[in-house]
């Protein structure tokens, strides 16, 4: 016949301990009863009441201790307040609900990249992925990711404009420092504009360095020089002889390498006419600042 409200007892629910010829009080069970209520204890097929014995893990204690005739019989019902743990390869996929989320600390021995797998794009659809995971050095706000996964220094933006406040002469035939006071821009703070009239960066690398020159009060159809020094010798030098005597522009540039801590850029120039020769600040056509003027920029 069917059973109503529950299903039959299996066998392995059941627990059974039974002794004869013994004389002791205490006995060690086979399992471990939650309470003595979880427990049938006869003696010679009489049932005990539940304050004649009692049960500490797997031990069953008697009020009385047995006499050597005695058969004692303990019948465990393991459904009574008993926590069942399923046996070992019983539990199958369609036992976890699929809602369920079992933490990673619960599954011993799992390997990182089962939770943390990003090698597929498809696997990152939000969310924010770990810098760490990117590459490898330091990643901060002064440096950026490579093609070859290392993380490598942004370097520093540097740019320097710098002119006359006004014209400045030029002593014949003496190579005279141009002493650039005034700054358009300096990003970075490296051109001394008031005393030394020099650009000495903090960050070592590559710099294109341009002077344009524009020479007014000729005399003598003699030469006019253009100088770009580093640590205080020549560079580059570029010279122009020409047959008249108009005021006129000259340029040269040229791209260095300076060690960012003990290198510098300084513009010189020269006259080698006689009469008063100035360079001067404002252009042929008079616009402000533009007749002699350098910049020097950052490359790499």
């Amino acid at each position: 016949m069917s059973y109503i409200g529950r299903v039959e007892q299996k066998a392995s629910d059941i627990k059974r301990f039974d002794v004869t010829s013994s004389t002791s009080a205490t006995h060690t069970l086979s399992w471990s009863p939650v309470n003595e209520q979880s427990c049938i204890v006869t003696i010679n097929g009489v049932k005990q009441h539940e304050d004649a014995y009692s049960v500490s893990g797997t031990t069953l204690t008697l009020t009385s201790p047995l006499v050597a005739t005695d058969k004692l019989e303990v019948i465990g019902i393991q459904d009574v307040g008993q926590t069942i743990v399923p046996g070992t390869g019983v539990i199958v996929d369609g036992m976890v609900s699929d809602s369920a989320a079992i933490a990673n600390s619960k599954i011993a021995g799992l390997a990182t990249s089962a939770t943390t797998d990003t090698t597929n794009a498809s696997n990152i659809s939000s969310g924010t992925l770990a810098t760490a995971r990117l590459g490898s050095g330091t990643a901060d706000s002064t440096t950026f990711l490579r093609g070859d996964q290392t993380w490598a220094s942004a370097g520093t933006f540097a740019a320097v404009a710098v002119h006359l406040s006004g014209d400045q002469t030029m002593t014949k035939n003496v190579i005279t420092k141009i002493q650039f006071d005034t700054e358009e821009f300096d990003t970075q703070g490296w051109w001394d504009a008031s005393t030394n009239y020099r650009f000495t960066p903090t960050e070592a690398g590559y710099y294109y360095c341009s002077l344009t020159g524009f020479f007014s009060g000729m005399t003598q159809l003699n030469g006019k020089h253009l100088y770009i020094y580093k640590n205080g010798s020549v560079l580059k030098h570029t010279q122009w002889y020409e047959g008249y005597l108009y005021d006129k522009t000259y340029k040269i540039n040229h791209t260095v390498y300076l060690n960012g801590s003990s290198d510098y850029i300084e513009f010189y120039g020269q006259n080698g006419a006689n009469g008063t020769v100035v360079l001067k600040q404002d252009s042929i056509n008079a616009v402000a600042n533009s007749g002699t003027f350098a910049s020097i920029f950052k490359v790499e």
